[in-house]
């Protein structure tokens, strides 16, 4: 039986490292291969909070995985003798012991050697039944194609330019923030960097939502009233707050890289402000648009 989680995108750690991944384009040959679980608390945080746990993993998409601090981790879980020192690597039970650490909940009392064992024996996290279920051949379609998967696309082009990197900054380059330090203190590699970055086809990643989900941008893929009083409202409000999130997260990371270039003048920086300063107008293109269909289809609340 093929199955797969049918939700929307997430990070995860695995052997290419930290990156997002779309969970409808994960397939599974048994149920038992994968469980959800949800965390006690969730129902009642606030959404800073949650957002709080969403940025910790963002901020390390790029970084390598560790197999040796995986199994250290599986080791330190039986004799308790020995500590993983700090290290910059992730291991999936790692990232999600420390994202939920950075909102202030302790999964283990060492969240750098958290094991998968530990989060799924944690007495605070409750298993969601019903996550997955058996694919349709059109969704096995989909899962497969990886012509039409920008994340994947993505990863690939992340991962190329960190190891680029890696070659003119040094192995402490594992995300696109330690780039940024390093050029802090390397300026001379500014050019370099902002070149390969260039070349590299990640400035215009966006360019494929736009042209595959033109429905996100464009009112023109609603040419009239039945149509739009056909639309379902719940996902019309789900596009709406990716759009609010999207359009928060990529403003602040603007503003940042704008007052980081404001000290440290760099190519880098302003080439990804620009980048940034894109996103965000596409954003707000988004919000706009699904305001505006909610309205229409007079689901639009306050």
């Amino acid at each position: 039986m093929m199955i797969y989680v049918a939700h929307s995108s997430c990070v995860h750690a695995d052997g290419d490292g930290v990156h997002s991944i779309n969970t409808q384009r994960v397939i599974f040959d048994d149920p038992n291969d994968v469980i959800v679980l949800r965390h006690k608390l969730a129902k009642n945080m606030a959404s800073e909070e949650l957002e709080s746990i969403c940025a910790y993993p963002r901020s390390k998409v790029g970084t390598e995985y560790s197999v040796s601090d995986a199994i250290k981790a599986g080791v330190y879980a039986k004799s308790k003798l020995k500590k993983i020192v700090d290290s910059k690597y992730q291991y999936c039970s790692r990232l999600v012991a420390e994202s939920f650490g950075h909102a202030g909940i302790d999964f283990s009392a060492d969240p750098s050697s958290c094991t998968p064992a530990d989060i799924q024996r944690h007495p605070d996290l409750k298993k969601i039944d019903g996550a997955v279920r058996e694919a349709t051949p059109e969704e096995l379609e989909f899962a497969a194609d990886k012509s039409r998967d920008t994340i994947y696309k993505q990863t690939k082009i992340t991962n190329e330019i960190i190891k680029a990197s890696q070659k003119i900054l040094g192995k402490n380059v594992q995300t696109f923030e330690d780039i940024y330090l390093e050029l802090v203190a390397s300026p001379a590699n500014d050019e370099k960097i902002e070149s390969f970055i260039q070349g590299s086809g990640y400035l215009t990643i966006w360019a494929d939502d736009v042209l595959k989900c033109p429905y996100r941008y464009f009112k023109t893929n609603y040419p009239n009233d039945t149509v739009i009083k056909n639309l379902n409202p719940d996902g019309l409000r789900l596009e709406l707050s990716m759009a609010e999130k999207d359009l928060e997260r990529f403003n602040i990371q603007r503003l940042n890289l704008s007052a980081l270039n404001s000290r440290f003048p760099r190519k880098v920086f302003e080439q990804q402000i620009n980048l940034y300063q894109t996103l965000v107008s596409l954003a707000l293109q988004r919000q706009e648009l699904f305001r505006w269909l909610l309205k229409e289809n007079g689901a639009l609340n306050g």
